[in-house]
């Protein structure tokens, strides 16, 4: 279920970026692709550049590059931008060091993690805790009220090992969560709530409250890609597959 990172690291010391393939991701409505090598620059020509705090930034050990996380709320990258979607796709490459009972590491995310309004956790990607193993996590919320209203989960997830994970919704219509070749879909019949907070890796877009201290990720997120559309089994096992 799990890269090695000897296998990981090899692959990418033949190519720092998945090669002929930028204009199939283009094509595909690739909103942005932050390769993570030294920067958060993005480089799917939208310009949405983020801004990297706390962390540090890692070369050689992890597909070339990536950003490490310690799990503190100084710990971020912010993207820059708010864009609230009604299709959305989202992949990366993870390698998680820890997870505890009742904390949420956050992945990818546009929520307060304390909701100060109902539509202030509309999506998030995270990695919750269970029975000594990590949980792959999706959670949408509508935004009337301030329970989330689907969750999507993958178990089994041992730390210190590399993870390509993904996760999508189309409003209306259904969503989806993936975990190296692992797939999970459902039904999402709703609207995802919108709200104006930019789009963060590493934790909430705004850790307020009890949620404070308690959601940023710790580990290495590399190679994170964002769509503005609905991503299928086959889509998320093209891109992984470009790092076979």
């Amino acid at each position: 279920m799990s890269l090695s990172r000897r296998h990981i690291n090899r692959v990418r010391t033949q190519f720092l970026r998945p090669r002929g393939k930028r204009h199939w991701m283009a094509l595909h409505k690739l909103e942005g692709y932050w390769p993570l090598d030294g920067n958060a620059n993005d480089f799917s020509g939208k310009g949405r550049h983020g801004t990297a705090a706390g962390g540090v930034w890692v070369t050689g050990a992890f597909l070339g590059g990536g950003y490490e996380f310690d799990s503190g709320d100084s710990d971020y990258i912010n993207l820059g931008f708010s864009q609230n979607f009604t299709e959305w796709g989202f992949t990366c490459f993870i390698l998680p060091y820890s997870v505890v009972s009742g904390e949420k590491r956050i992945i990818v995310n546009k929520v307060s993690y304390f909701a100060t309004f109902p539509t202030d956790f509309p999506v998030t990607l995270r990695m919750d805790y269970e029975n000594g193993y990590g949980v792959l996590c999706l959670a949408l919320s509508k935004g009337d009220d301030y329970n989330h209203d689907l969750f999507l989960r993958i178990y089994g997830l041992q730390m210190n090992n590399v993870f390509f994970v993904g996760c999508s919704y189309k409003d209306g219509y259904k969503a989806s969560l993936y975990c190296n070749g692992l797939f999970q879909e459902a039904p999402w019949v709703y609207t995802v709530s919108t709200n104006t907070r930019n789009w963060y890796l590493g934790r909430a877009s705004y850790p307020y409250g009890g949620g404070a201290g308690n959601n940023g990720f710790h580990g290495i997120i590399d190679e994170a890609r964002m769509f503005s559309r609905y991503l299928e089994k086959v889509d998320y096992d093209t891109i992984y597959g470009l790092y076979a």
